[in-house]
């Protein structure tokens, strides 16, 4: 199993730092039965704040050790499924928001992760 990146007081810190980004850039985006993708979720440390947030969750990662961390990390408050980032398994605007974790170092498979998350995005779409 992979190790949590937020382990240690600097580790905490930058993940208290980044949760609360997160919150505010999420803020003004209608929550009350609204569905939210989480694009390569990783362990899931976000998943139970989007839903603790109002909204319905799922998240999607391609490693099977991560994927297995964040739907312990989940609990019973999101989903986690298999999927890369430039090929996700829901059919056009499943989704009201998506929050992508941009993983690509290189621009065209960016620009092909953030057009399958739009593709999917009904409403909006962080990255």
């Amino acid at each position: 199993m992979e190790k949590q990146w937020a382990s240690g007081p600097a580790g905490r810190f930058a993940l208290n730092l980044q949760m609360r980004l997160l919150q505010q850039s999420l803020a003004a985006w209608p929550r009350r039965g609204a569905r939210l993708l989480e694009v390569n979720c990783g362990e899931g440390l976000f998943l139970p704040l989007l839903w603790e947030c109002g909204f319905d969750v799922v998240g999607t990662e391609r490693t099977p050790g991560l994927r297995e961390q964040a739907a312990i990390n989940a609990a019973a408050k999101a989903e986690v499924e298999a999927a890369a980032d430039d090929h996700l398994p829901f059919e056009d605007n499943a989704f009201d928001w998506v929050v992508l974790h941009a993983l690509a170092a290189d621009a065209p498979a960016l620009a092909a992760s953030v057009n399958e998350a739009l593709r999917v995005a009904a409403r909006g779409l962080a990255v």
